[in-house]
């Protein structure tokens, strides 16, 4: 595990340093289950834990196999993991990069990026979520404005939800989004009186990718 994913280097210690504590957290569950199993294992002729005395049997297993200095792999897991934690601590950035003198560029070893392209991020994102929006719609037009939009913030009365305050309206036009959804002549949700599972899973897709999109707008256009 000290290795580098292609097998020509030594890993970083800052890398393989989560791969020991993962190792390590099995290996006390499964020591913890051979010791005080919560349930019997007949098969292999495990009894389940007793309900007594239970911190003095878990003792005697803990002082041989899961500290240090005893007899076992995981004193060697656990003295290496903690030198890893302390080699990583100089083992400087993992990733380094340089900018140009005007500050305008950050480079790296495989490419660079300008400040005018990582705006134009931000540009984008918006453009794809927008485009994926108009293609969920599926060209249906609503006569509300999001300007007008009346959202309450002081109305901390349970359930309240500007989706549902009457001055929106926006119960009508769901309605009328969800008829136009599954009646639409190219990849309508239903077919007859049944759905469109095909439709419907790759309306689902492209619901669960606009978030994604919305979420890097947020994140990249929220300031």
């Amino acid at each position: 595990m000290g290795f580098s994913s292609s097998g020509t280097t030594f890993d970083r210690a800052k890398n393989y340093t989560p791969k020991l504590s993962a190792l390590i957290y099995c290996i006390r569950l499964c020591l913890l289950e051979a010791t005080l199993p919560r349930f019997a294992h007949a098969n292999i002729g495990w009894d389940v834990r007793p309900s007594a005395n239970s911190l003095e049997r878990l003792n005697k297993v803990r002082e041989h196999f899961m500290c240090y200095s005893c007899q076992s792999p995981m004193d060697e897991l656990l003295s290496l993991r903690s030198y890893g934690r302390a080699l990583s601590r100089t083992d400087g950035p993992s990733f380094r990069v340089n900018w140009s003198d005007d500050g305008e560029t950050v480079k790296w070893d495989a490419g660079s990026l300008s400040m005018t392209q990582f705006r134009d991020l931000g540009h984008k994102a918006m453009q794809a979520a927008s485009a994926s929006l108009k293609r969920m719609m599926r060209g249906f037009l609503s006569s509300f404005q999001l300007e007008t939009i009346r959202d309450r913030l002081s109305n901390n009365t349970k359930g309240y939800s500007f989706v549902y305050d009457p001055a929106n309206a926006l119960d009508e036009v769901y309605i009328n989004l969800c008829s136009h959804l599954c009646l639409a002549s190219t990849d309508g949700l239903m077919r007859g009186d049944a759905w469109n599972m095909i439709a419907v899973q790759r309306y689902l897709e492209e619901e669960n990718e606009l978030l994604i999109q919305l979420m890097l707008v947020m994140f990249l256009r929220g300031g």
